[in-house]
């Protein structure tokens, strides 16, 4: 997990390819100086240092890295299609009686999914280690032994886990719900020869598939303004984007529950949400009075179909004339899980969801004050 952390920092720093590059290096220049004691002539000497440029040239070349720097690990959609998700799990091994040669890495879901076409590896400083196939309907096994993996005694060795996904028109499902369950090691030990092994105990994250994804909301407006009472006043303005995958997935939002702050005796009714520039109001309801639902919300107003969307909450706003301090803001609160519900329903052209990947709230609207 140290090395990951490493990883991490380098790539916040800008100096990930300088970082894997003195790797690499590293370990080529200390190889090469232990083959050999004996003292050389100045040409002997240039000669054996190209080749050991050549070599590091070759070793470097060979190595496939992980193209993508970001190992943060959380609940999220999977789009169907994606060649190299992100991390489903990462894993820590440690041996405290001797190296550890590895042999197999065996990976449980705790379901079957039949939109990952296989697992990919890398360890912690993100060099691909191999495909893991599926044996089962639940078990992807990669085979190591002969790629020389040793956990050095009482150190920690690191790696993670992303997955290979399936276009939706080659057999991708949307809507199926996973998470790596446990994640087993075998080897020998290099002293002994003995079998070990080592099993996983750490919950991962839950993922969902989805042919289209939403990838972030925020509120484009101030963070504060006058309030103003009156008839259809704008009180809220959102803003959506995603992305929409195959070519026939649509994706939409269908339904937001709006939570409103409201201070000093504000009220607002008649609430209705339009898409900005659109100049039509779709109705919605107050189901308390600090509560806007909007169901059933049109295509004309939700889709993603020409890129992304703002949409604008109206209402009539009554603020008391006698306050001495008024207020009112909207946001939208709860982001959910795939287990439970939360503010925003969408759907991917295939299937509805009813939870977003973000934190809660999911975005702070204008906050109105006098």
């Amino acid at each position: 997990m140290a090395r990951l952390a490493v990883l991490f920092v380098a790539h916040e720093a800008g100096e990930l390819a300088e970082y894997r590059l003195a790797e690499d290096g590293e370990q080529v220049s200390s190889s090469s100086v232990s083959s050999s004691s004996q003292p050389r002539s100045s040409s002997s000497l240039l000669s054996v240092s190209s080749v050991i440029s050549e070599e590091s040239s070759s070793i470097a070349s060979s190595v496939q890295y992980d193209p993508d720097s970001d190992v943060s690990q959380y609940t999220n959609f999977l789009q169907l299609g994606d060649r190299a998700t992100q991390v489903l799990a990462a894993v820590n091994v440690f041996s405290d009686t001797e190296p550890l040669v590895l042999n197999t890495i065996t990976i449980t879901l705790d379901t079957s999914v039949s939109s990952i076409e296989g697992l990919l590896l890398y360890d912690s400083f993100g060099r691909y280690l191999g495909r893991a196939f599926r044996e089962s309907s639940t078990t992807y096994v990669l085979n190591v032994k002969n790629s020389n993996i040793i956990v050095p005694k009482r150190e920690d060795y690191s790696f993670y886990i992303r997955a290979q996904l399936k276009t939706f028109t080659s057999g991708g499902v949307s809507g199926e719900t996973f998470r790596v369950s446990s994640v087993t090691v075998e080897g020998d030990g290099e002293w002994s020869s003995r079998s070990y092994t080592k099993g996983s105990s750490d919950t991962f994250p839950q993922f969902q598939t989805a042919r289209s994804v939403i990838t972030s909301i925020d509120s484009p407006g101030p963070g504060n303004e006058p309030l103003a009472g009156g008839e259809d006043v704008l009180i809220g303005t959102y803003r959506f984007e995603g992305d929409q995958g195959d070519g026939a997935a649509d994706l939409e939002v269908t339904a937001i529950v709006f939570h409103l702050t409201l201070v000093g005796g504000v009220t607002v009714a008649n609430p209705a949400l339009s898409s900005q520039g659109l100049g039509i109001r779709h109705s919605c309801s107050t189901t308390s009075t600090t509560v806007i639902t909007c169901s059933s919300i049109p295509d004309y107003i939700g889709s993603f179909e020409d890129g992304p969307i703002v949409l604008e909450l109206y209402g009539d706003v009554t603020v008391p004339e006698d306050a001495l301090k008024a207020a009112l803001g909207v946001n939208i609160n709860q982001p959910g899980s795939p287990g439970s519900a939360g503010a925003i329903t969408w759907s991917d052209g295939s299937t509805s969801f009813t939870w977003v990947p973000f934190g809660s709230p999911v975005v702070r609207g204008t906050y109105f004050e006098q």
